[in-house]
């Protein structure tokens, strides 16, 4: 009987190997692709973007942009494209808070145009809710015909950034991580 155990141990009986149907090694194959795909499409997917994640106690802040020159006058005309504005017109920007507060914000504007970038120093006036207007004639602006971000960085007051470039760099990638927030609006110099 020894003899028998120590046989089939040296020498285990032959298992029959079962061959897979192909659409079984198809799955066995594709199942695990797919569900790697499946996550990968998952995990980057598009997220909706915060506005910014701005320090405690400083709201989120919406722009207003009014003024410029249009070919029709009506009260209920949609804003569409960039504001249109002669060395004449008036522009009229407003940063209103998502809620009135006190608390103090530091607010930088500057112009981007493509790679172009440089801070502008308008004249602000701020309300006792929070919320700040810049308002003046185009010529003001200090730049050249063609289109134009106006670009308002705002949040407190350590954490807004002063390079221009940095400003436009920031302009098109996404808020995730700022400790500030960045609003814009498009206009059109004409000459």
């Amino acid at each position: 009987m020894k003899e028998a155990i120590v046989a089939r141990i040296v020498s285990p009986p032959a298992t029959k190997v079962v061959p897979l149907r192909p659409w079984r090694r198809v799955a066995v194959i594709a199942l695990p692709l797919a569900a790697a795909a499946a996550f990968l499409v998952w995990t980057n997917r598009p997220r909706s973007e915060p506005i910014a994640s701005l320090d405690t106690g400083v709201p989120t802040y919406a722009l207003e942009a009014a003024g410029g020159d249009r070919t029709q006058r009506s009260a209920h005309e949609p804003a569409t494209g960039p504001i249109v504005l002669q060395r004449d017109s008036t522009l009229d920007l407003v940063l209103r808070p998502s809620t009135p507060s006190s608390t103090p914000v530091t607010v930088r504007a500057f112009l981007v145009q493509g790679n172009d970038a440089h801070a502008w120093t308008p004249p602000m006036q701020r309300s006792a809710d929070g919320a700040v207007r810049v308002v003046g004639a185009a010529a003001a602006l200090g730049v050249g015909a063609g289109t134009w971000d106006v670009v308002f960085a705002l949040g407190s007051a350590g954490a807004v950034p002063t390079d221009p470039h940095v400003i436009a760099t920031a302009l098109g990638a996404p808020a995730n991580g700022r400790s500030w927030q960045l609003l814009a609006a498009r206009v059109t110099v004409a000459n």
